[in-house]
């Protein structure tokens, strides 16, 4: 039997809804601009999601019943919406980026303004990410994954509608299946694949099918009758849960089960109805619902102020710059409401606005792509000085494929091997034993021996030991299995990010410490830091002892506390570091290697002999870059270790 959804029941504007768009921006900005104060504050994006879900699959629904439904309608609601803004900050982000950003920087820019105008922005982030990828902080359009998400959403959901219409059972049929099929992905994915799974529209549809089921249940009174105080309960039940979801998720291990905690709370107080009390009393509110109305254009300008003020100042803003980035945000949104979009949204979609608004988005993404192919044109006011190459990544991020030929049928993803000479040496370690390949194999085949670098990004030298998201234990000892069976592999250099993993602190950006999370496999009850770098270093050497290697243990670089471009924007920086400073972050670590000096005989080679002389370490050398990042060596920085004549034997 088919139920009747009552008149105009989804034209009707609904003010709590506003004021719940105002609670999930405030989150994300706030986790984005004071991320210690709102730690689960990323979760707002997910109740956009069921908002978006909600009200997209109403209107569809409705128009659908009444006949009055068409995609042609549907598109050109959906691009004088979305296209506005979004033209503006690209735009505006553009002619930025061009005066004050570096060659690489404005390549990258261009790249993500060229896949925002597609709408595939979180294509191009899930395949970007690693570790040599550039700081979230550095991506001024880093947060238009989840527009991209909501863009393909709008692409398939009225096709999908579309053709269940006219059968009630198929519809919900067909919303309830999308959003199991979604979610079991998204479970399923955060083992093995949590940047897909966060960046994949396949994991996140089921945030949006939440919202559309909720859409067929209003659509029918009958079978969506509450009273007042369980409507009343329910709101207060979902209010909960996104407080607890912004105050305790951790983005570790999101979205995956815990991505249930803003929906299931997005959904009760959508659910609720207007009449309930947390929302006609809090988020009916007349300054909830005004920021909810300058939700998306606020969404649009908070991120990339934030980012351009992390780039052009070399490290993290300070917290009263930041306080000021965030009313400025709100400043920009409310023009951009007031000034941009009411006008376009006001009147008929004529066909002379519509291709205007898709000309100036077409003419955006061609701009974006043809700056990235062609590194500014020639033209750019800007440029590296010869330090173009200080921010290359090193060649051993890919693969080789000899090497994973070698290792059959042992499988370690960090894999790299001498081109010229067979291997007699094996570099064992995470990304910075990555980045430091190039001066390792520089160094070893002008003296006729080859290297193999071995394991994973991540993962520090140690056996035994896990780390959250990354299979450590099982690729190092895989690495040092192969190492043990390969007798013309005599030396042994480990290497890694050392202090990080001693303190669970990422020096120069700001985050708790903690965020290097590690314990020993079969026992994670184990939480001192120290005790896990010990026993998994311990465990390594013992290892390699028992196969006869001589071991040498790279004691690491300095990790810098400011980004090494602002170097090259700011003449009058040093672009240095107290020695005093680096010492007393590497002190833990360092004391604990020199423990077990006293039980396994090993070497130490220290690279603040080559970085630091008595009083400062270096992050420039001869008008050169020597990083990568802030804690990664460079291809300068190689060049640098070779012209120094530093020494590994």
């Amino acid at each position: 039997m088919t139920a009747t959804p009552p008149a105009d029941s989804f034209h009707r504007y609904r003010p709590d809804i506003d004021g719940l768009r105002a609670v999930a921006v405030l989150a994300v900005i706030a986790f984005h601009a004071f991320p210690g104060l709102v730690r689960g504050g990323f979760s707002g994006v997910d109740v956009f999601f069921v908002i978006s879900g909600y009200l997209i699959s109403g209107l569809l629904l409705q128009d659908l019943h009444d006949g009055s439904f068409s995609f042609a309608g549907f598109y050109a609601r959906r691009v004088r919406r979305i296209f506005p803004a979004l033209i503006v900050v690209l735009a505006a982000c553009c002619l930025y980026g061009w005066f004050t950003l570096l060659n690489d920087e404005l390549r990258q820019l261009s790249k993500h303004v060229a896949a925002s105008a597609l709408f595939i922005s979180n294509f191009v982030l899930w395949h970007e990410a690693g570790y040599f990828d550039n700081a979230s902080l550095t991506k001024p359009l880093l947060h238009l994954w989840s527009l991209g998400i909501e863009e393909q959403f709008y692409i398939v959901w009225p096709l999908l509608l579309w053709l269940a219409r006219g059968r009630n059972v198929a519809t919900v049929v067909c919303i309830a299946v999308v959003a199991v099929v979604s979610f079991a992905l998204n479970v399923a994915g955060m083992a093995d694949y949590a940047v897909a799974t966060f960046f994949s529209p396949l994991t996140r549809f089921w945030e949006l099918a939440c919202g559309g089921l909720l859409a067929w249940l209003h659509l029918r009174p009958t079978a969506f009758n509450v009273d007042a105080r369980t409507a009343s309960a329910a709101s207060l039940l979902g209010a909960t849960l996104l407080i607890a979801g912004f105050v305790g998720l951790d983005e570790a291990h999101f979205p995956g089960l815990p991505a249930l905690v803003p929906v299931v709370g997005a959904v009760l107080l959508i659910g609720a109805g207007s009449t309930a009390w947390v929302n006609r009393t809090l988020l009916a509110r007349t300054p909830c619902v005004w920021i909810g109305k300058i939700s998306y254009p606020l969404y649009l300008w908070h991120w990339p102020l934030l980012s351009f003020a992390r780039i052009v100042g070399g490290s993290v803003p300070g917290i009263v710059l930041r306080s000021f980035i965030v009313a400025a945000s709100i400043v920009l949104a409310w023009l951009t409401w007031r000034c941009i979009e009411q006008p376009i949204r006001v009147g008929a979609p004529t066909p002379r606005k519509l291709a205007t608004l898709a000309g100036l988005m077409i003419l955006l993404g061609s701009l974006g792509a043809t700056l990235h192919a062609n590194y500014g044109m020639g033209l750019r006011p800007l440029v590296h000085d010869g330090n173009a190459s200080a921010f290359d990544l090193p060649a051993s991020q890919i693969a080789d494929a000899g090497c994973i030929a070698l290792l059959q049928p042992r499988h370690i993803r960090l894999c790299h091997l001498s081109r010229a000479n067979p291997p007699t040496v094996a570099l064992i370690g995470d990304s910075h034993a990555m980045a430091l390949f190039d001066y390792v194999d520089r160094y070893f085949a002008a003296r006729k021996r080859g290297v193999v670098l071995l394991g994973e990004e991540g993962c520090p030298p140690f056996l035994g030991v896990e780390r959250d998201q990354v299979n450590c234990a099982a690729t190092m000892r895989n690495a040092v299995e192969f190492v043990a069976s390969q007798p013309q592999i005599r030396e042994v250099y480990l290497t890694g990010r050392f202090a990080a993993a001693e303190t669970g602190i990422d020096y120069g950006a700001e985050t708790a410490p903690g965020f290097f999370h590690m314990h020993l496999q079969g026992d994670a009850g184990v939480t001192d830091r120290d005790a896990i770098f010990a026993a998994g270093l311990a465990a390594m050497l013992e290892r390699l002892a028992q196969a006869n290697k001589q071991v040498t243990v790279i004691l690491d670089l300095p990790e810098l506390d400011f980004d090494p471009r602002s170097c090259l924007r700011q003449s009058l920086r040093e672009c240095a570091l107290d020695r005093t400073v680096v010492e007393q972050r590497q002190a833990g670590y360092r004391a604990l290697i020199a423990g077990l000096q006293q039980r396994y005989r090993f070497r130490t080679v220290d690279l603040l002999d080559a970085f630091c002389d008595s009083t400062r370490c270096v992050a420039r050398a001869d008008g050169k870059i020597l990083y990568l990042d802030s804690h990664h060596l460079g291809v300068q920085g190689a060049d640098y270790l070779l012209a120094r004549g530093f020494r590994l034997d």
